[in-house]
């Protein structure tokens, strides 16, 4: 049944069908529910019936069912999330009358991440005016504990506007001009059906915005797998340059690794690379035959720990305000400082040549490869020069510890944890920096 389309967003978020029956289906109008994740709906019809609660999506003709109530005062919440339509068919006798009451709202969390409380007792309206009823059924309550909700009466009770709101939108190049957004509000919800961030975004100036956005799963530090290597073809690129990551003309930060390798192959390769191609545009961290190395422009810092075939838990911190090379360019191992040499002067500030350049990690981007034949766990950066105490509690007496939870953290990438990860990319857990797979096979990810 097509019927007709009505709004039920958030200009209407109250609406009541009264009919009085002659027989056979009630309610055949479809209301628009973009915004909402939930409805409540309630009957009144005089003698018994079904109501059953239908959703579609845009551009579709199917219509799922989404929940069945009878009449006398039933009610239930309705999970539209999925859904940008629906309707409602209410089967019952010849000569009943009543409603079908309707309310949505946006359950569950608000624009800042707080739990919003949400309950349903009382509309809320405006100042000097009271919510006078019809019938219990008419009463709709959204209450909240969270500021960033802001619920908006108007003159009638079938009426009201809740707005969730994060203040003015930050101004992009396709944003309007500032003045434009002084009341600018986000909606969202989470589908989690399609696993997406659905959202909304209404400028001041009237101008509505709507998007989504995929959801990862999260990954599990404590079951972890890794990327197993071969020194055929396979590392990875990322699309970001130094200067997002806020290395160029930094004077701190930190990269932390866990790989597993053999040290006593004589060998050379990059795990963490910016190279502009000169000895003033380096910034990387790579393995040199006995010594494990952190360059920076045209000088380093070198350990040369016991030559195993094993697994290395690796931290390198740069701390430019500090006054010798050896401790502004620091490497431990295991939780150790285990900096033993260096060569050069290592500079208080990176080099912005590097600006520009992209980031590969086991091998430099866009360069002839030394291809790393080894195991990676993990991968982190952050913008600040780890304390050792830090340090200490990522490497966590071996067991490890999430490096997302110390501050300052830019991107991180835990190899196969995420169901997201395959041969063709490496999600990053902090932002979207995600890592591009180059010549790997299937077979990589393996349990550690």
């Amino acid at each position: 049944m097509a019927g007709n389309r009505r709004k039920f967003g958030k200009d209407k978020l109250f609406t009541k069908i009264d009919h009085t029956a002659t027989s056979g289906v009630v309610g055949d109008a479809e209301y628009q529910v973009h915004g909402e994740n939930a409805l409540r709906v309630a009957t009144t019809f005089t003698s018994s019936g079904t109501l059953t609660i239908q959703g579609r999506i845009e551009n579709s003709d199917t219509w799922d069912a989404l929940g069945t109530l009878t009449s006398g005062g039933d009610t239930d919440e309705i999970d539209v999330g999925s859904y940008d339509y629906v309707r409602f068919n209410f089967t019952v006798a010849a000569g009943s009358s009543g409603e079908i009451a309707a309310s949505g709202f946006f359950k569950g969390s608000s624009a800042s991440g707080g739990g919003a409380t949400n309950s349903f007792s009382t509309i809320q309206t405006d100042t000097g005016t009271s919510p006078v009823a019809d019938s219990s059924t008419d009463t709709l309550t959204f209450t909240s504990s969270d500021d960033n909700i802001e619920i908006d009466g108007n003159s009638t009770t079938d009426t009201v506007d809740i707005n969730v709101k994060e203040g003015p939108l930050p101004v992009t190049s396709t944003a309007p001009a500032a003045s434009a957004l002084g009341a600018s509000q986000v909606q969202y919800y989470v589908n989690e059906a399609a696993n997406t961030l659905n959202f909304k975004l209404k400028y001041a100036g009237g101008a509505v915005k709507r998007g989504k956005i995929p959801l990862y799963d999260a990954p599990d530090w404590t079951t972890t797998k890794q990327y197993a290597l071969d020194n055929t073809n396979d590392f990875f690129n990322a699309e970001v340059t130094a200067s997002q990551l806020g290395l160029s003309g930094s004077t701190a930060f930190s990269i932390s690794m866990l790989v597993n390798f053999d040290m006593v192959a004589n060998d050379e390769f990059y795990w963490f690379s910016f190279f502009a191609g000169t000895t003033t545009g380096k910034l990387e961290v790579y393995r040199l035959n006995s010594s494990i190395r952190f360059q920076i422009d045209g000088a380093y810092t070198d350990i040369t720990p016991t030559r195993i075939d094993g697994l290395y838990h690796l931290v390198f911190v740069y701390d430019g305000s500090l006054g010798s090379d050896i401790l502004r360019a620091k490497i431990y191992h295991n939780g150790s400082d285990a900096t033993t040499t260096g060569s050069g002067t290592i500079p208080a500030s990176v080099n912005t040549d590097i600006a520009d350049e992209k980031l590969g990690i086991m091998n430099r981007y866009s360069a002839t490869p030394n291809y790393y034949d080894g195991k990676i766990r993990e991968l982190s950066i952050w913008n600040k020069a780890l304390s050792s105490a830090e340090v200490t509690t990522l490497y966590n007496s071996g067991s490890y510890s999430d490096p997302t939870a110390i501050s300052g953290c830019q991107a991180s990438w835990w190899f196969g944890d995420n169901t997201s990860d395959n041969v063709s990319q490496v999600v990053d857990n902090v932002g979207d920096n995600n890592l591009v797979g180059q010549g790997l096979d299937d077979g990589v990810i393996v349990s550690v």
